[in-house]
C-alpha cells in the first residue's frame, strides 16, 4: 500500500509536466509487475491496451499463475500450483490522465499441497496431499490516473478500486471419511476452503504499458 501511495505521489508530481509533450495513441502492450511478488497467487499477467475513441480505454489481458518458494520448506509446506486469469476492463477518461472504470476478471487454477489431517478420532495425524481445483470471478470498481512516461513511450497506470470476489473451491482426491483438517498456526493468506463462497475484493497498483501506436 506504500508503494502504491508513492506512486499517486509521483503521478501528480509529474502530471503537469507529461501534458504538454503527450502524444496521441491508440495501442500498448501492458503488463502488470506486482503480479510476480504477489504472496497468494504468484502470476504473470500482460496484455493489449486499447484507446478507440478520446475518452474510452478498453484492456484485455491474460495471466499465467504459479507458485514458487524461494527458501527450503517442510514437507507440510509443500504447496503446488498452477493455471491461468483473464481480465477485461473497461475505463472512462473524465480528463486527459484521470480515469473511473469497471473491471472483469476470471481465474483458474489448481493448487496441491500437503495438509495435517487428524484420523481416527483424533488418536493421530497424518500427512494428506490434498488437490483443489478452484475457479473465481471477480468484479472491480476503479479510478486511477494513466498517463506517458520516458519519452512519451511507456504508459504508467496507477490504480485503486473495490468490488467482489466469488469463488468455487472443490476436492479433486479422495479423502478418507474419518478424517478432519488439523488446526495451522501462524498467518494464511488463502481463502481456499472447500466450497462456494463470496468475499469482500480490494485491488490496488499500477501497470505498464509500451505504446506501439
Amino acid at each position: 500500500m506504500r508503494l502504491v501511495l508513492l506512486l499517486f505521489f509521483y503521478c501528480c508530481v509529474n502530471i503537469g509536466y507529461a501534458q504538454d509533450s503527450a502524444k496521441v495513441w491508440r495501442h500498448a502492450i501492458t503488463w502488470k509487475p506486482l503480479g510476480l511478488i504477489n504472496p497468494v497467487l504468484s502470476n504473470f499477467t500482460a496484455g493489449l491496451l486499447l484507446k478507440p475513441s478520446k475518452n474510452i480505454l478498453l484492456e484485455l489481458q491474460g495471466g499465467y499463475i504459479y507458485r514458487y518458494k524461494l527458501l527450503d520448506y517442510q514437507i507440510d509446506e509443500k504447496v503446488s500450483l498452477n493455471g491461468f486469469k483473464t481480465n477485461l476492463e473497461f475505463k472512462y477518461l473524465f480528463s486527459q490522465y484521470f480515469y473511473a472504470g469497471a473491471q472483469v476478471f476470471y481465474l483458474r487454477y489448481k493448487k496441491e499441497n500437503n495438509e495435517y489431517y487428524d484420523r481416527m478420532a483424533r488418536t493421530y495425524q497424518e500427512l494428506i496431499t490434498i488437490e483443489k481445483q478452484v475457479n473465481t470471478f471477480v468484479t472491480h470498481i476503479k479510478s486511477g490516473f494513466i498517463f506517458p512516461i520516458v519519452e512519451d513511450n511507456i504508459l504508467i497506470d496507477i490504480y485503486a478500486g473495490f468490488g467482489i470476489r466469488y469463488k468455487m473451491v472443490d476436492v479433486i482426491n479422495s479423502v478418507p471419511e474419518d478424517a478432519s483438517v488439523s488446526e495451522r498456526r501462524g498467518v494464511d493468506f488463502s481463502t481456499d476452503q472447500i466450497g462456494n463462497q463470496y468475499y469482500p475484493s480490494v485491488t490496488a497498483g499500477f501497470s505498464l504499458g509500451y505504446i506501439i501506436k
